[in-house]
C-alpha cells in the first residue's frame, strides 16, 4: 500500500506513533532540514518500535513515498524533501518493488538525483 507520508522508524521504550510537529521537535536535524517546506508536518510521522533485535536501536530508517508517474500528485515538493533528507543520511536504500534494491552513499544519490532533475526539467 503506497502512502503519501514520510515515516521515521526508530527504537524506543514503548510502542507509539508520533506526528509531524512532535517528530520535528524530537529530531531537530530533521526538523531543521524540513523547515519551511509547505505542508510537510501533516505528512510526517514516526513509528517507535520496542525491538532490540540485531542492533536495531542503533539505526533510524526513513520510509518515503514512492515516486510515481501518472495522475497522482503530492501536496508538497517530494523531490526537494528527498534531497534534504538524503543530505542527513549515512546510507540510502532504494527499493524497486519487492525483489530489487540499490544501496547508495548520500553523495552518489545526490549526484544522481541532481542529474535526473536536470533531465526531467
Amino acid at each position: 500500500m503506497e502512502t503519501m507520508k514520510f515515516t521515521l522508524v526508530t527504537s524506543g521504550k514503548r510502542r507509539e506513533t508520533l506526528t509531524g510537529a512532535t517528530v520535528m521537535e524530537y529530531w531537530p536535524r530533521i526538523g531543521e532540514a524540513l523547515k519551511g517546506v509547505y505542508g510537510i508536518p501533516e505528512y510526517l510521522q514516526a513509528e517507535v518500535s520496542t525491538s532490540k533485535e540485531r542492533l536495531f536501536p542503533l539505526v533510524n530508517f526513513i520510509d518515503t513515498p514512492g515516486l510515481v508517474d501518472g495522475p497522482l500528485t503530492y501536496p508538497y515538493n517530494v523531490e526537494e524533501i528527498l534531497i534534504r533528507l538524503a543530505k542527513l543520511a549515512d546510507l540510502i536504500f532504494i527499493l524497486f518493488g519487492s525483489s530489487y534494491f540499490v544501496i547508495l552513499s548520500p553523495n552518489i544519490y545526490l549526484a544522481t538525483a541532481a542529474a535526473l532533475l536536470k533531465v526531467h526539467n
